[in-house]
């Protein structure tokens, strides 16, 4: 058997040796030199490669290929076309006797695409026809030129031991011809599916987009257009080109071929842009986990990057995904470690997702002890009850009587009706005061809004104004909707001596800052709660202190929720101290079991 491995080259140079010597193995090396002037000749012939200059005007690539040909010595077998940008593995011309039958006149071997020549690292890989007889071949088309032919019955075999690598020359300005050349292709043979691809996705590259979308579109229309990926890259493109239609297009490019993640990037993005966080998560979880690399030309590297992880954790935290979030945000950042915005995105994923967490078990701690509490009748006190519907559940569900006081007028007509048919409880319209019983103070609450700019609007309210201010980033104008009134205030002291309450099981607290001070001033030598509950926020660290150093005396254990907002403040009558110190420490821990 006798092999030549041919080509034409133009100014290869940096890559004569290499090819030269990974063909070493042939019995002919020869190439068509189409006018090479910077030492691509010279380079050849030292490495004892057959060299011919030949011209070809007006240029086609398919007579460059063919002129080639003709050159190969008419004793040969096989014939291996390879471009000066590849170079063969080494061992391969064994591999080609072993694989090759009497029979055979066409060979595919496996074709390597890498970054770099010192990087092994495949980007992709696909059989190709590279090897074929002497006779009954030749190439057809101006640009893009495919091997095809001639004869009467092809006979092809396969063998992926032969490894071709290709290391494109990206500076090499030959691209900026390819796109009158596939003018010329396309009108010569207009149902050629391969070139009608091809020419629309370089008109689009041209920003042609008008052309573009009419040979993309005929590209589908026609019969031989049945590769799946290369049809939904078309989709993609159009998709690209029409932004009215193009959720749509990428609809059909995700049913044409919904292994492909590039697609369900695309969609990703488009998805994002729109707010659309349920599609978003849905086109996010198809792309990570039902996608693939094909190994074709048309893999984008881009979109095996972060991007598809980042933008799928974004809805995750969106949909209050949490622990999706972490998982996604992480692998986006372990594909990009120097992003400092993923970095970021992470550390308040891991924080949300540990708030989530406490909050659950907050909800499950909260719910058992009024559970605990509930085994005899309860008296509730709630200082800051606002509508109401904070405990309406566990009032109805346990039969809890109780008193509830909110100090906002319009706040107050709420509370009153979601009550109304509770006899068991009472609904005051005071403020509690640490020391003032029976007087008048000033007092700030916002204006009643028809369409509160945030869900927890209604609850400001204190006799401190500059803590109503403090919220001004969330709340545009926050000032302008601040109500200062004289409000009538009474002390616990007063409010159950009045009411000739027997007993208080429960007290809970939302004064917005004030609560260190009504948690102080309830009589504890009257009444003992079993539970009381109160707000840390807008407390200062000695007003913490204080107060949690007075519940300490009263002998109860405080456990601090929610990242320590919140204060359960415990008597023993429902929990030990060992359980309670327990419970503290899982709390405090960062991996919280559930």
């Amino acid at each position: 058997m006798k092999v030549a491995v041919y080509t034409i080259a133009l100014n290869e140079a940096a890559n004569a040796e290499r090819w030269a010597n990974s063909a070493v193995e042939a019995d002919y090396r020869i190439v068509a030199d189409t006018g090479s002037t910077d030492g691509t000749v010279e380079r050849l012939i030292a490495a004892g490669v057959t060299v011919h200059s030949i011209a070809v005007r007006p240029w086609r690539f398919d007579d460059a290929r063919n002129a080639a040909m003709a050159l190969i010595p008419a004793d040969v077998d096989v014939c291996c076309t390879m471009d000066m940008d590849r170079y063969l593995e080494p061992g391969w011309r064994a591999k080609l006797e072993a694989a090759w039958t009497i029979e055979t006149t066409a060979l595919f071997c496996q074709t390597i695409y890498r970054s770099r020549v010192d990087d092994p690292t495949p980007l992709r890989s696909w059989p190709a026809k590279n090897f074929h007889h002497r006779w009954g071949y030749r190439f057809k088309r101006p640009v893009h030129e495919a091997l095809v032919f001639t004869g009467e019955k092809e006979v092809s075999a396969n063998s992926s031991d032969i490894v071709m690598f290709e290391v494109q020359d990206l500076a090499k300005p030959t691209r900026n011809s390819y796109l009158p050349l596939m003018e010329v292709a396309h009108k010569e043979d207009s149902d050629d599916a391969q070139i009608c691809f091809w020419l629309g996705r370089d008109l689009m590259w041209a920003n042609q987009e008008e052309r573009a979308v009419q040979l993309l579109e005929r590209y589908l229309a026609l019969p031989t257009s049945t590769w799946r990926e290369e049809r939904s890259e078309a989709m993609r493109y159009i998709a690209r080109m029409q932004p009215e239609g193009r959720l749509s297009w990428l609809d059909k490019a995700r049913m044409e071929a919904p292994h492909r993640r590039e697609i369900w990037l695309d969609l990703a993005e488009e998805f994002h842009a729109k707010a659309d966080w349920l599609n978003l998560f849905w086109a996010a979880t198809n792309g990570i986990e039902k996608s693939h690399r094909t190994g074709s030309y048309l893999d984008d590297t881009n979109c095996w990057g972060f991007r598809l992880f980042d933008l799928g954790a974004i809805a995750a935290w969106k949909l209050n995904s949490m622990d999706r979030a972490v998982e996604w945000g992480q692998k986006a950042l372990d594909l990009d470690r120097a992003n400092q915005r993923l970095k970021s995105n992470l550390s308040f994923f891991v924080q949300r997702k540990r708030q989530d967490q406490l909050g659950d078990l907050t909800r499950r701690i909260r719910s058992d002890l009024f559970s605990r509490i509930s085994r005899r009748p309860v008296t509730l006190v709630q200082v800051g009850a606002n509508d109401g519907t904070a405990l309406s559940e566990p009032i109805k569900q346990h039969h809890w009587k109780g008193i509830l006081i909110e100090p906002v007028p319009f706040i107050f007509e709420s509370l009153k009706r979601t009550y109304e048919a509770i006899p068991d409880i009472i609904t005051l319209n005071v403020a509690v005061h640490g020391s003032d019983d029976g007087g008048f103070q000033p007092f700030y609450a916002v204006k009643p809004l028809s369409n509160p700019p945030v869900s927890w609007y209604n609850g400001l309210s204190s006799f401190n104004k500059t803590l109503l201010l403090s919220h001004s980033s969330s709340i545009p104008d926050l000032e302008c909707l601040i109500d200062e009134m004289l409000i009538k205030t009474r002390t616990l002291r007063g409010i159950l001596t009045d009411l000739n309450v027997a007993d208080v099981d429960f007290l809970m607290v939302d004064a917005e800052g004030y609560d260190g001070t009504v948690v102080r001033s309830f009589p504890f030598d009257m009444f003992r709660p079993k539970l009381i509950i109160y707000e840390t926020r807008h407390l200062e660290m000695a007003d913490r202190e204080h107060t949690e150093t007075l519940l300490q005396q009263q002998k109860y254990f405080c456990l601090h929720m929610n990242d320590g907002e919140d204060v359960y403040a415990v008597s023993e009558d429902i929990m030990s101290k060992s359980e309670a110190r327990f419970l503290e420490s899982v709390m405090a821990s960062s991996e919280i079991p559930l």
